[in-house]
């Protein structure tokens, strides 16, 4: 047979291989990603997944957006219209403290700031009120925290969304921001929130990303004293050293960090600069000039949080080390494909082997990307799963303090 023959015999066969196998992708994509659940908590299985029903059944991928890196950008599109999240602006200010020493990731004393808290309120004295707390860069701003505050007041929710010093159109009142292991803003948010709404039925938190790694870290310090009824954490590196190493371990790992990551906490960085210049410590020169975000937090935020270096701050602000000690549930969803804080960097022994006073569950889905909510549809305007999933969340453990 000459080759214009063989390659003319082949072409038939190659298309319906290439057609079975595109045939099998979409099948398999149109089934739900059943997430894998770690837990060892008696009331994790009998009390709290009776009530999730969402993530036992499971997440629908977007068709249209087939890899983490195009799921990952779903999380800031879809904004909700103006006029869905009217929300009340609250302003904090923070005296200076000297924090006790059940804080790492924290120097040793923490100048004056501002934060905000964002209500959708709710005439019900006693509805549930849940606290969002952003990613990165985020803030009430961001897509996700206002469709997922949008979704929860629906559900009757009293929803607030923390934004840290600097962010938000919060104003930088002194040379100090906030970082992935740093509490004690958030712990002031949190008691401020309890004393505002002190007949509501349960105080909930839900953090994502950078805000889902110190809310759990607080969780857990708090320990027996957390005032809150539960926590959920979405995309949350328990892991920092590794999951930052991550962050160089591939190609497309190296380009988000370099070119998404770095990019975005420079440019958060450029704003405050008059405030941020000439603290001792900082190098920010190193910190403009950074091609990863080790390199960025070694020059600048590992010496404003009083860390050696960038891998002493991943390890004093990693919360995967005090899961022990958590003792309100707390729900962390994490996604294979996320190419930010994949659930890879999850370790799952803490929830496989915790203590039973300590509600630990892990949901590990195949995909989601970075997206926050893990939206639904064919091309990621449906449900955010991750958002119902909280809805039932927060009304469970609301049953439980109730």
């Amino acid at each position: 047979m000459s080759a214009s023959l063989a390659a003319t015999a082949a072409g038939p066969g190659l298309a319906a291989l290439a057609t079975t196998l595109i045939g099998i992708s979409v099948a398999r994509r149109l089934q739900r990603d059943v997430p894998v659940l770690s837990y060892s908590s008696r009331y994790v299985g009998s009390n709290l997944l009776p009530r999730l029903p969402t993530l036992s059944q499971g997440y629908r991928p977007p068709l249209l957006h087939p890899t983490g890196l195009m799921q990952s950008r779903l999380a800031d599109v879809r904004q909700p219209p103006a006029d869905a999240t009217p929300f009340v602006r609250e302003t904090i200010r923070l005296p200076g403290i000297q924090p006790p020493k059940r804080s790492a990731c924290c120097p040793e004393a923490v100048p004056p700031g501002l934060i905000s808290i964002d209500w959708l309120k709710q005439s019900d004295a006693t509805a549930p009120v849940c606290l969002l707390v952003p990613g990165l860069t985020g803030s009430s701003e961001s897509a996700y925290i206002r469709r997922a505050a949008e979704t929860l007041h629906k559900a009757g929710a009293c929803v607030g969304c923390f934004n840290p010093r600097g962010r938000g159109g919060n104003e930088l009142i002194s040379p100090f921001m906030y970082s992935a292991g740093y509490t004690e803003d958030l712990r002031r948010a949190v008691e401020h929130a309890r004393s505002a709404y002190p007949n509501a039925r349960a105080l909930t938190a839900a953090g994502y990303s950078l805000g889902a790694s110190y809310l759990a870290k607080y969780v857990c310090e708090e320990g027996d004293s957390c005032p809150l009824a539960g926590a959920a954490l979405f995309a949350c590196m328990t892991d920092l050293v590794a999951g930052i190493a991550r962050l160089r371990a591939t190609v497309a790992a190296r380009l988000v960090d370099s070119y998404v990551l770095v990019p975005s906490v420079q440019r958060v960085m450029r704003t405050h600069l008059p405030q941020l210049e000439g603290v001792e410590g900082l190098r920010l020169d190193a910190a403009a000039a950074a091609t990863s975000m080790a390199a960025f937090d070694g020059a600048a935020i590992a010496p404003m949080m009083g860390c050696d270096s960038a891998t002493d701050y991943y390890e004093q602000a990693s919360c995967g080390k005090l899961l022990s000690r958590a003792r309100v549930p707390m729900l962390f969803v994490s996604a294979r494909n996320d190419p930010v804080a994949s659930a890879d960097a999850v370790d799952p022994h803490p929830f496989l082997r915790g203590p039973e006073d300590a509600p630990l569950l892990l949901a590990v889905t195949r995909e989601g990307g970075h997206s926050m909510t893990w939206p639904e549809g064919w091309g990621g305007g449906g449900r955010d799963w991750s958002t119902a999933v909280l809805c039932e969340f927060v009304a469970a453990v609301g049953v439980e303090r109730g």
